[in-house]
């Protein structure tokens, strides 16, 4: 973060969704003291979350740090410093380290996190800086007459607001982005479905993946006592399964694979505790803004799970709109400038996971192995933004 206080360019910043990108973009113009209030919407009833496991690698860590949440996040989930590759039996393909590529000593490559555990920090810290969160209340209109005029916002609960920015930050089906951008891509199906499941942390290994012919099975440590099992199908036609069918089902296709795996299907047993949802990724060309709208995180940008860095992508965009903004001179100016930064490395870790997603589903397919792209993928993830 720049070290020069920029004078104050907004009194009211409003943010859809209290998820990874909005708590970060609040947090981060807060903490730059270029917003007089920010006011985060979140449509849900409070501040819980449905879990599934995270990892946070190098480069997220390191743009938490630079808003003083990289520590805690360490706390309160599992370090992972070497990232195991195997086959469907459990023999090891590909071992791999990351050491050297955070911001500072002290901090571990990457950590493994529950959904809920990171959601809780960020939510602290976005409090802490001065933010508001209300719930129950989403975005259902926005009228604005030109950049230099406030943006008049109508929310769910009837309230009609003026804001002098508003940052749609409310994911992959964003109602922000339908208002501003009707004709914008819509997420498409890859072919691919994604089975999460939370199981005791058993294995030694912090971060294994078990790569069967067209499906492949990861555990990742996310606390000293948890871990979650995801499981990546190829489903040519995807449809929702019945809540409380979810876990035999996955039990059952989980047979077969060797390591650590069978040690963990008998713990696969309550419904709430599986996820099963369809691979869905979205990049919306440039512009991303339009007047004093800007879209960020999911809204853009959603991604596969291959590369680990949905999140990350996420809270990336959060807390570099807080420099951006802070060294512009305008808010047209500082929307111009992060989408150009952003743009590429969005692109590229989407699409990146549409090609591995798509390798896995086509074995024999000429070109890298899938275990190779993902290797090479993450590196790249960690180099320097």
């Amino acid at each position: 973060m720049s070290e020069q206080t920029p004078k104050r360019l907004f009194d009211k910043v409003l943010i859809a969704c209290a998820g990874p990108a909005g708590l970060s973009a609040g947090l981060s113009l807060m903490r730059a003291g270029v917003a007089g209030s920010v006011e985060i919407v979140e449509r849900s009833s409070d501040d819980s979350v449905l879990g599934s496991e995270l990892m946070l690698q190098s480069a997220a860590l390191r743009a938490l740090d630079t808003v003083g949440l990289a520590e805690r996040c360490v706390e309160v989930g599992a370090p992972v410093n070497v990232m195991r590759y195997l086959d469907k039996a459990g023999n090891l393909l590909v071992q791999k380290s990351q050491e050297g590529k955070v911001t500072r000593p002290g901090l571990p490559t990457n950590v493994g996190i529950t959904r809920p555990a990171l959601h809780r920090v960020l939510h602290a810290g976005a409090i802490a800086a001065g933010c508001s969160v209300r719930y129950e209340t989403e975005v259902e209109a926005i009228d604005q007459d030109g950049a230099d005029a406030p943006v008049r916002v109508r929310l769910g609960n009837g309230d009609v607001r003026d804001y002098d920015f508003v940052i749609g930050a409310d994911g992959v089906n964003s109602a922000v982005r339908r208002l501003i951008f009707p004709d914008a891509p819509m997420p498409q199906y890859v072919g691919q479905a994604c089975w999460r499941a939370a199981v005791p942390r058993l294995n030694p290994y912090d971060f294994e993946f078990y790569h069967g012919e067209t499906s492949k099975v990861g555990i990742i440590a996310v606390s000293g006592e948890e871990a979650y099992l995801v499981h990546l199908e190829p489903v040519p036609d995807f449809t929702y399964l019945k809540r409380e069918d979810r876990p035999a089902i996955l039990r059952s296709k989980l047979t077969g694979f060797g390591g650590e795996v069978p040690r963990l299907i008998k713990y696969i047993v309550d419904p709430d505790k599986v996820h099963y949802t369809p691979l869905s990724p979205l990049f919306v060309p440039p512009p991303w803004h339009k007047g004093r709208v800007l879209l960020i995180g999911d809204a853009v940008h959603a991604t596969t799970p291959h590369l680990a860095f949905g999140a990350g992508l996420a809270m990336e965009d959060g807390i570099l709109l807080g420099e951006e903004i802070a060294r512009a001179e305008g808010l047209g100016q500082a929307m111009a400038a992060f989408t150009h930064r952003r743009s590429a490395r969005c692109r590229k870790i989407v699409e990146n996971g549409i090609q591995i997603s798509r390798r896995e589903q086509a074995p024999g397919t000429p070109g890298a192995d899938p275990v190779i792209l993902t290797v090479e993928g993450m590196e790249e993830v960690n180099a320097s933004i």
